[in-house]
């Protein structure tokens, strides 16, 4: 049996022979290697895509992976954070990238001046020296539907509206003189019905379609009248 301070020394030893040879896989892995970032605080970063330069290695088995801009991350956190890109794989756009982060939380500032004391001259409320507030600017809220990558397909929307037959609307549109202007006022008229409540019931009829009860049919019974003979 080992002494205790050569058993220590020996796991010391396999320890740091496990984190020698994960450098070396994760260099060989990783070096040169394209990634995109997908989930990170920093606004300059979202969607940017940087190449694998080093990695470095950390105290408890942990590594450092250093981009060529000189962004770091910890190799835990780089399959959650970056997407790996393969071959020519094309990255997403800056919106899909932001659908899959979600928002960005602008870090908090201190604010190192002193508070401006209310006056007569320099009153707190701006709303009080008839200046005008500028309006608050609308942040886009992340759709997760746009960041999908795919191709363009068609769907039916179900409109409800009240027009002419098919074929007054035909003899309508053969006789006007200006029929690009014909169809425009058409199709104003029927984009102005269209919401988003019909879009939300045109997509549920075809992904959760009704399917019809089916009758419940009884059972019948038949009587046979039956002539006894004495």
């Amino acid at each position: 049996m080992l002494p205790r301070w050569k058993n220590w020394f020996s796991k010391k030893k396999n320890k740091e022979k496990m984190d020698t040879d994960k450098l070396i896989s994760l260099k060989e892995n990783f070096t040169g290697q394209r990634f995109q970032w997908v989930k990170t605080d920093q606004s300059a970063l979202l969607g940017k895509v940087v190449k694998c330069r080093d990695v470095e290695p950390l105290s408890n088995g942990r590594f450092l992976i250093v981009f060529d801009d000189g962004s770091k991350i910890d190799s835990s956190k780089l399959n959650s954070n970056l997407m790996m890109l393969h071959g020519d794989d094309k990255p997403l756009s800056r919106e899909e990238a932001m659908a899959i982060n979600g928002p960005i939380r602008p870090p908090a500032e201190v604010n190192r001046t002193p508070p401006v004391v209310p006056t007569q001259a320099n009153p707190a409320n701006p709303m009080q020296t008839g200046a005008q507030v500028p309006p608050p600017i609308p942040i886009p809220k992340p759709n997760m539907f746009a960041m999908f990558n795919s191709e363009e397909s068609q769907i039916s929307i179900n409109l409800t509206v009240k027009l002419p037959d098919r074929k007054l609307l035909k003899m309508m549109y053969n006789g006007a003189e200006n029929k690009d202007k014909f169809l425009s006022e058409l199709a104003e008229y029927l984009h102005g019905r269209i919401n988003k409540h019909v879009v939300q019931d045109s997509m549920k009829s075809i992904l959760a379609p009704v399917v019809p009860a089916k009758k419940e049919t009884k059972p019948t019974v038949n009587l046979t009248e039956v002539n006894e003979s004495r």
